[in-house]
């Protein structure tokens, strides 16, 4: 199991990311939010575009904003680029 969600929020370092695909998993987080499976597109501050699939907890206030090619703000720990999460604290910028 990798780092939690709110390690790679606090430590990691800003990027972009592209919802490409993205699936509720039927399991919540131990905060009772759902988790989503997202098939992303991750564009670094430094470095070229990759691609991770990643499950994240999501606010259900923030599901209708979600859809395939939707541009929002992340976090992505520099040790580990497949430690992606969504920040939806600022997906609107």
């Amino acid at each position: 199991m990798g780092p939690s969600a709110a390690y790679v929020l606090e430590q990691g370092r800003e990027c972009r990311v592209a919802v490409l695909k993205y699936q509720n998993m039927g399991i919540t987080s131990s905060l009772g939010l759902p988790i989503y499976a997202f098939a992303l597109t991750v564009f670094p501050r430094e470095g070229d575009p990759y691609q991770v699939k990643v499950g994240n907890p999501v606010d259900p206030a923030a599901v209708p904003h979600l859809y395939p090619g939707v541009h929002l703000s992340a976090r992505v720990l520099l040790e580990d680029p497949h430690a992606v999460v969504i920040d939806f604290g600022h997906a609107g910028n």
